[in-house]
């Protein structure tokens, strides 16, 4: 029902909220990568789960799509982390929530979904909004700032993915491709990383930010 959506929209709200607070106190001791492959991993299990519950098999129709899929939302949410520990909580939560603006301005371009005058004026409010929460010389550092619209934009970009997979791969797919692609992928980016300290001791310490 309508109420019930408004309500599991609130908790989503207050989930997302809670787990930004978590990445920040961590992010000071644990690298970016590591926090990624740290919440991908936790995902795939119950994920999985929902496949065995549902009777669901696990194949991939659209293989290229759902990796983009999972592409896209890998670079968000490394984004996203990175600018939780470069930026005020509130700031890099509030830049996360401009992903529907961009969601809006990719619709019509990539999906050729209508939009109506009165959409177009809303969403002209709504970037003017970007612009104020950003704010650049006010407080928010412009690479933090940068580094979180960037997120933001990947988020709208991994959305058109889900989007275009509805009428072809199983809901639960789409739901795996994000963890299964950013686990294998922040994987990745840390056991280099621990190679590079032994064969190059002073890469890591020069690419930190990144890792």
């Amino acid at each position: 029902s309508y109420s019930r959506g408004i309500i599991a929209m609130a908790l989503s709200a207050v989930a997302f909220s809670v787990m930004a607070a978590l990445v920040k106190l961590a992010g000071r001791s644990i690298p970016n990568q590591e926090l990624v492959a740290l919440r991908s991993l936790a995902s795939i299990l119950p994920i999985l789960a929902l496949f065995w519950w549902r009777g669901v098999p696990v194949r991939a129709v659209r293989p290229g799509w759902l990796f983009l899929r999972g592409l896209l939302g890998y670079i968000a949410i490394s984004c996203w982390f990175l600018s939780l520990n470069r930026l005020a909580l509130p700031d890099a939560v509030m830049i996360q929530y401009t992903s529907p603006v961009f969601t809006a301005l990719m619709a019509p371009l990539i999906l050729r979904e209508a939009s109506r005058t009165r959409d177009r004026w809303a969403l002209l409010v709504a970037i003017l909004g970007v612009l104020i929460v950003v704010r650049p010389g006010l407080g928010v550092t412009v690479p933090g700032a940068l580094i979180g619209l960037g997120g933001a934009i990947s988020s709208a970009g991994a959305y058109m993915t889900v989007r275009a997979l509805r009428h072809s791969d199983h809901p639960f797919m789409v739901m795996l491709a994000f963890p299964a692609v950013a686990s294998a992928l922040s994987l990745l980016i840390v056991l280099s990383g621990s190679v590079a300290a032994v064969v190059l001791p002073g890469l890591p310490a020069a690419a930190s930010w990144v890792w």
